[in-house]
């Protein structure tokens, strides 16, 4: 298993953490070179791409996708941590006229919005996570950051609750904090929220549905910390060496297949694979190549019996970045 490369499509369920199932990972499947590209919170579920073996040298490029969620906000009560594990920390009802403008404010978060991480977030603060500090008991204001919301989706609004809740899906790009749209929808509406489910259903290509994706069940799992995950065993007692699928189709940008079957191509290739930049005709593949990116702003893949090579197109140059040696 070692000399394989191939990413997993892990359903998370609720209670691990990201990093859970890594450990899982690497148990099962006895190597170490495991990552995932994306930390969903424990509270939330859904889709955790999971890197094994060379592909985690492509992790980076996996995890700038756009992701989405299928989540739940509830209004009139705000917690501590803006999810349901905190404590709440205001309360009232929400008046009618603020339900009757639910449609038109999550309408109003599509675009790019700048607002701030949760104090309880991976997000850094002076160098320290800002849920380390907040943990602490200190004073947590992360910096204002760039989101950008693609899409709101399947909006529903149940009222009839205790406390109402607005379900919906969000299309949005990597460093988002749905916690942070779900204050941003109370902020917007006049009153308290949290965001109280989450479930991730998409990263970029890569959907929850995939055939391919790996249920867990935390049914064992007593408490977040009581058992590492890798007690928990996959539905079916799937094969994680089965299920590894090919990490570049999963990549967000083009990737051709190159022949070598000239002596040009194969000293171009050679070059390549060096870490020398090369002209685009002398792949007698510019064309094709130079319409996959944009000129230097987007990767895109060189793929190669079993070798890819990340580059950018720089002023008519193919300049390497990344090499990764898949091993299929």
């Amino acid at each position: 298993m070692n000399d394989r490369a191939g990413v997993l499509l892990v359903d998370k369920p609720v209670g691990p953490t990201s990093h859970d199932v890594v450990s899982f990972a690497r148990r099962k499947l006895g190597i170490k070179q495991v990552g995932h590209c994306g930390t969903l919170d424990p509270l939330a579920s859904g889709l955790l791409i999971v890197c094994v073996g060379a592909a985690t040298r492509l992790a980076q490029y996996l995890s700038v996708v756009d992701k989405t969620y299928q989540a739940c906000i509830e209004l009139g009560r705000a917690t501590s941590t803006a999810d349901r594990e905190g404590s709440v920390v205001e309360q009232h009802d929400v008046p009618h006229e603020a339900l009757a403008r639910v449609h038109d404010v999550l309408a109003g978060l599509r675009g790019e919005i700048h607002i701030a991480p949760p104090s309880y977030s991976a997000a850094k603060v002076g160098g320290v996570r800002a849920y380390q500090r907040a943990r602490a008991g200190q004073a947590v204001e992360p910096p204002v950051r760039s989101m950008t919301v693609h899409a709101v989706e399947a909006v529903t609004l149940h009222e009839h609750l205790d406390h109402p809740q607005v379900s919906c899906m969000f299309t949005v790009s990597k460093g988002t904090y749905i916690r942070s749209l779900a204050l941003e929808v109370g902020r917007r509406l006049g009153v308290p929220a949290h965001l109280f489910a989450l479930r991730r259903t998409a990263c970029g290509v890569l959907g929850i549905d995939d055939p391919r994706t790996i249920s867990l069940d935390a049914s064992r799992v007593a408490g977040r910390t009581a058992r590492p995950l890798w007690w928990l065993e996959p539905t079916e007692q799937l094969s994680l060496v089965d299920n590894l699928a090919d990490p570049v189709q999963a990549l967000p940008f083009g990737v051709i297949s190159l022949e070598r079957g000239s002596e040009s191509a194969r000293f171009a290739w050679q070059r390549l694979t060096n870490g020398q930049a090369i002209a685009l005709p002398e792949l007698a593949l510019g064309v094709g190549l130079a319409g996959t990116a944009n000129e230097g702003t987007q990767p895109i893949g060189i793929q190669c019996e079993g070798v890819v090579v990340i580059a950018r197109v720089i002023e008519g140059r193919v300049r390497p970045e990344r090499l990764v040696r898949i091993g299929r």
